[in-house]
């Protein structure tokens, strides 16, 4: 029997907060050491060892290849939690990370950072992570969600600079050994510590209601579906794959400029700390296209964010292409870093808003594998681009293509029509409240 809302009090400190806090530092460590820190490291692969572009780009081919087991994340999360799955594939992704620091050879990188970290890394990236966002938050959802992404922004502007200082002060080994133990610090250890699947674990509901107590249900401002959709019936919705195909558009981009920006940029005469500083500042309008995309997200909800990011992301890579002075340069990287900041918050609320919450994980995970090819086919091309060419150019005139097509189809992710065999509970209806479960 429920109780009305003034017949027990709320905590003061609801511990979503925590949660929210023990996503940003996994989010902020495993992006800007694993993700953003690919830059310097495959700058110093190919200066070091006189590596190809595509025996690099093979690495990353198959880093993002495995993420076909993707599928397996949203099943092991349903089934032993977020926090049991982000906890020992943050031990694994740990372990191959410290192996690279003792590659001599192309196929030991291929096999310790490309397979191992691949793998371990597709159970410790998004769905782990914005599943606990999800569990913890609705009202706040866009903000929360925001706020943890744009934690990725704060990691590459501290990581980045960071892992470019190490490289020159030690040798290779002693760089990446030392990135590894911080890590597992900030990464991993304290997420197995404090982390809690739902509230309902501490007698609590989403944004802090107390269970057992009704509590007020707030307007929705943009569509919400009014049942938890079943993972066979989402990966039929055209709706969905426009999502994750305009998704792919902007890992496409990211990738190519991840793994060949920075010696890119080096090629064109900047120096190797003028771009790290560079990249590193891209890490602030992460945040805030982070931050900014999540609060707009809870007003105007994902779609307009989500096309929104997409142009802006087209700008920022017809600038980056053209890039010969600072100016141009420090316009590229405002628009490339508000764009990524904005994707994350609006795909990752976009799809428990047209489908629910319930099943997040599985339907993600059911077709996120799209990603892996995408994932695989980025540095591939792009780094086999490179070496046919001479430069980059073709390779980011490339990725500017795709990222137009991603614009086309974040325009076509329209909400999707109710399946009729649901015994629906009411019709969703913009604007008007819906009853929770």
């Amino acid at each position: 029997m429920k109780t009305s809302v003034n017949a027990s009090k709320k905590p003061r400190f609801f511990y979503g907060y925590v949660i929210t806090f023990l996503a940003i530092l996994t989010y902020c460590a495993k992006s800007g050491i694993l993700l953003y820190g690919a830059g310097p490291l495959v700058n110093e692969l190919i200066k070091s060892f006189e590596w190809s572009n595509t025996e690099i780009g093979m690495a990353f081919t198959i880093k993002g290849l495995v993420g076909i087991l993707s599928p397996l994340v949203g099943i092991a999360i349903i089934k032993w939690g977020p926090r049991n799955v982000l906890w020992y594939s943050g031990i694994v992704t740990t372990i191959c990370f410290g192996l690279t620091a003792y590659v001599t050879q192309p196929w030991q990188f291929v096999l310790t950072y490309g397979v191992g970290l691949g793998i371990a890394m597709i159970f410790t990236q998004n769905i782990g992570v914005f599943t606990l966002i999800n569990n913890w938050w609705e009202a706040k959802r866009g903000v929360m969600t925001g706020i943890v992404n744009g934690a990725g922004g704060v990691g590459q502007l501290l990581f980045l600079p960071l892992i470019t200082w190490l490289l020159v002060i030690m040798d290779f080994k002693g760089a990446i050994l030392t990135m590894t133990v911080i890590l597992f610090v900030i990464g991993v250890l304290p997420q197995f510590i404090f982390i809690k699947n739902t509230p309902e674990q501490l007698g609590l509901q989403k944004d802090g209601g107390i269970v057992g107590v009704e509590k007020a249900v707030k307007p929705k401002k943009y569509y919400f579906s009014p049942v938890d959709w079943h993972v066979k019936d989402a990966i039929r919705s055209f709706p969905l794959w426009c999502i994750v195909l305009s998704w792919g558009a902007s890992t496409w981009a990211f990738l190519t400029l991840t793994v060949f920006g920075f010696t890119h940029l080096t090629n064109q005469g900047f120096s190797n700390t003028f771009v790290a500083t560079a990249m590193g500042a891209m890490g602030i309008m992460t945040i805030i296209g982070s931050v900014g995309a999540g609060m707009l997200v809870d007003r105007y909800g994902p779609r307009i964010i989500l096309i929104s990011s997409k142009v802006l992301l087209a700008i920022g890579y017809a600038l980056f292409i053209t890039a010969s002075s600072t100016y141009t340069l420090w316009m590229t990287i405002i628009f490339l870093g508000i764009a990524t900041g904005m994707n994350t918050p609006a795909v990752s609320t976009m799809i428990p808003s047209y489908f629910g919450n319930k099943n997040f994980a599985a339907i993600q995970g059911s077709v996120i594998w799209v990603l892996s090819f995408v994932s695989a086919a980025s540095p591939l091309v792009s780094g086999w681009l490179a070496d046919k060419t001479g430069s980059y150019t073709a390779a980011f005139t490339v990725t500017l293509v795709i990222i137009l097509v991603g614009v086309v189809l974040a325009w076509a992710a329209k909400p999707p029509a109710v399946p009729t065999h649901y015994v629906e509970k009411k019709q969703p209806i913009i604007g008007e409240a819906l009853p929770e479960s």
